[in-house]
């Protein structure tokens, strides 16, 4: 019997727009339409991840959103990307505080501060 594989609530953040909770599919066809090309994996922290577009800097995408490492340094994502958890070496839907703390981050300051 396979498996089915259910939706899973993620955050969707597009360029220049609010970001916004979305259920979906997170099969590799699935992102990498929503990222647009090849899927790269930006770690928040021990359970939750960015999905973006591995070549979005070199493909001049727009830019999107920073993240703040603090004391080492802070990286911007550009183009659309994908919020979601991690756990068991799988994507799955992203912690309810969580969401609620990056969303309102993201609608504030528009970075995520990581905190290590």
């Amino acid at each position: 019997m396979v498996k089915a594989i259910e939706p899973q609530k993620v955050i969707h953040v597009v360029p220049g727009r609010e970001p916004f909770e979305v259920y979906m599919f997170l099969d590799l066809d699935t992102l990498q339409r929503f990222v647009g090309g090849y899927v790269e994996s930006v770690t928040l922290d021990n359970d939750t991840v960015v999905l973006c577009n591995e070549d979005g800097k070199n493909r001049g995408l727009e830019p999107n959103f920073a993240i703040d490492y603090g004391q080492y340094g802070c990286d911007i994502i550009v183009g659309s990307a994908i919020i979601c958890g991690y756990k068991a070496d799988e994507f799955c839907s992203i912690n309810e505080q969580k969401k609620d703390e990056i969303l309102k981050s993201l609608t504030s300051m528009n970075k995520i501060e990581v905190k290590r």
